[in-house]
């Protein structure tokens, strides 16, 4: 959806995002599911902390719906942006042009 007004690299999962991201570290956003095949978002952003730490105030997670108490914890413990999927392609633009903008607050 974002590809035609944006530069889009994707990954598998969170350790494919990581050596992408230790690779290069030149990302406006990095968006990324509270729930993957190889870990979940949560794992993920707190290995940011050693490959991109500057990174994680860009992220912005998706969830399509399934909050489990650990994840609502982590949610409120790092004021982070959630955002449900499904997603129209409209929707998720202006999401994540707020985002780069700095306009988008964790209680969105």
């Amino acid at each position: 959806m974002l590809n035609r007004t944006h530069e889009v690299v994707e990954a598998s999962g969170g350790n494919q995002a990581l050596e992408i991201i230790t690779q290069e570290r030149q990302f406006d956003l990095v968006l990324c599911d509270l729930v993957m095949s190889d870990g979940d978002g949560m794992v993920f952003y707190e290995a940011l902390s050693g490959v991109g730490p500057d990174l994680r105030k860009r992220v912005l997670f998706m969830s399509g719906g399934a909050c489990t108490p650990r994840a609502s914890e982590f949610i409120g413990k790092h004021e982070i942006v959630v955002i449900d999927k499904p997603l129209r392609a409209r929707e998720l633009l202006l999401i994540v042009e707020r985002k780069i903008a700095g306009l988008l607050e964790a209680d969105f």
